[in-house]
């Protein structure tokens, strides 16, 4: 099979060629058809470049389904995603189903999962904010004083918290940087919020109270969980004590059961 096009964009300068410098022929996998595996073989035609000054002498005609050095059509690539991401099935598995090679679906999904969107059309009823550190603390000499400064590798992360979904992702841990995240967002999607979920924490909740003064702030479940359990392991360790006057052990049936209380 080949394209229709008779002309192809050379992408090292723009300029449209329908010069054919020779035609390539090469094996693409496409989305199986009555349960088999289907492979396609592709004619595409090298087009010379119509740019004299381009140092891009030659290159290969694209297509929206058959982007350059690809090896499976973009439907298949979608088809892969949505066994993954929708359906739950493990990457080995929609890989072997599909005919691809692991890598070549672990790329579809980076591909898809690690693209934000366009957060001012998504929207959020629910908002949760929450810091991560995604490396370990650097240490470096600065060139002007020769002090050695210790760098804190925290990024604050921005989700939609009805669906999970990542929306953001600002570096640092400031307040700063949390309130000219939400000030960039318009008026209409501000509007649409009514609650925000957050850690313990003081920062977080001056960010939202400079831009979202009248929006309801909560903790999230995860921290509430968390002191909870805490707190509940205070009280078991300090009625121990009173009881029996020393700490728990492992015989002990209160020690034994301690994960029933959490």
């Amino acid at each position: 099979m080949a394209a229709d096009a008779a002309e192809g964009a050379c992408p090292g300068c723009g300029v449209f060629s329908g010069r054919v410098h020779q035609r390539v022929r090469q094996s693409v996998k496409d989305i199986p058809v009555g349960g088999d595996l289907l492979e396609l073989v592709v004619v595409k035609p090298r087009f010379l470049c119509a740019e004299g000054a381009c140092p891009r002498r030659t290159f290969t005609q694209t297509t929206d389904q058959l982007p350059a050095r690809a090896r499976c059509t973009t439907r298949l690539r979608e088809a892969v995603v949505a066994a993954v991401l929708d359906s739950g099935r493990a990457t080995a598995e929609a890989a072997n189903a599909h005919g691809l090679a692991w890598g070549t679906v672990n790329a579809a999904i980076l591909g898809h999962t690690m693209v934000l969107p366009e957060v001012d059309k998504v929207p959020v009823r629910a908002l949760g904010i929450d810091e991560h550190r995604f490396a370990t603390a650097k240490w470096f000499k600065h060139p002007d004083t020769a002090v050695w400064c210790r760098v804190e590798p925290w990024m604050s992360t921005f989700v939609d918290a009805d669906t999970g979904h990542v929306l953001g992702v600002v570096d640092g841990r400031s307040s700063r940087n949390v309130t000219a995240w939400l000030a960039g967002r318009s008026e209409a999607w501000l509007d649409r919020l009514e609650v925000v979920a957050i850690d313990p924490s003081a920062t977080f909740r001056t960010a939202i109270r400079k831009v979202l003064p009248t929006v309801d702030i909560s903790v999230d479940h995860f921290h509430l969980v968390k002191l909870g359990n805490q707190m509940l392991t205070e009280v078991r360790q300090r009625v121990v004590r009173e009881v029996l006057g020393r700490r728990g052990r492992k015989q002990d049936a209160v020690w034994a059961h301690r994960m029933l209380l959490l």
